[in-house]
């Protein structure tokens, strides 16, 4: 790719992948007042291009957001989308973290609530975005944004959608052994194939928050002996329920030939 694309119009900053068939890069874009950065997606291969063109249509009709443009130039298909600053999510989530449950949930309501803002593009496009290797995150905002970067290889219509989000959710809510009934009841949900749509995960993740919160308030104010006494009890009133959603799951991986790490 050149440094300069689109006739100048953007200056490339940065590489983020570059291959014989496609190519990411983070530029300036130098006609916006505001010098505002964007992240330029490159197809190279002419199968990819007949493909995956039908799908920028699409998106370039749907009124997300942040898709800027998509355009032709040396013979290659370039789709631009606006680029968001912050850490990558799993820099920010991984096992050692300890981040305070409110925050916790406010970047879960942010993750779902971009992904339902997604819901108008092409699910193979969605596919291809909504993955944790996209998602950064602003701890101090509490918000959480995917940067689209669409591999041609992470390009396919597939229930995996789901998963991603399942998988992203884990990362960010940290099952532990305090977990309120519910915060589990919706981590299994989405281990074990229990949505069909990422519109239906996030009505149901509004429709227990609140309750999660609460239990979290409930266990604070009871003090250490009394939630961890009370976490025995969920555990031991959620064994069934927790064996069937293993089971559900167990059966989803099988029917796609996954095994269950």
């Amino acid at each position: 790719m050149q440094t300069l694309v689109r006739e100048g119009k953007y200056k490339v900053i940065e590489y983020l992948s570059t291959d014989k068939d496609y190519i990411s890069a983070v530029a300036v874009d130098i006609e916006d007042n505001e010098h505002r950065l964007v992240l330029i997606n490159s197809y190279l291969n002419p199968q990819d291009i007949r493909n995956f063109v039908p799908l920028f249509y699409d998106a370039s009709r749907s009124g997300y957001e942040d898709f800027v443009e998509c355009f032709t130039e040396y013979s290659r298909v370039n789709v631009v989308f606006r680029y968001h600053s912050g850490k990558k999510l799993e820099q920010v989530f991984h096992k050692s973290s300890a981040i305070e449950k409110q925050k916790r949930l406010q970047i879960e309501e942010s993750m779902l609530h971009e992904a339902v803002l997604m819901a108008a593009l092409p699910q193979a496009l969605q596919c291809a975005v909504l993955r944790a290797e996209n998602a950064v995150v602003s701890l101090d905002s509490g918000r959480l944004k995917f940067n689209m970067a669409a591999k041609p290889e992470n390009i396919e219509r597939s229930e995996r959608l789901i998963d991603q989000l399942g998988d992203m959710s884990a990362l960010i809510l940290k099952r532990r052994f305090l977990s309120p009934a519910q915060e589990l009841d919706f981590l299994d949900r989405l281990r074990s194939g229990g949505f069909e749509s990422v519109t239906a995960v996030y009505s149901a993740w509004r429709d227990v928050r609140p309750a999660i919160e609460e239990a979290y308030e409930k266990m604070e104010k009871a003090g250490e002996v009394a939630a961890f006494l009370g976490a025995i009890r969920t555990h031991w009133s959620r064994r069934k329920r927790a064996r069937q959603y293993k089971k559900a799951c167990r059966e989803r991986l099988a029917r796609r030939g996954v095994l269950d790490k």
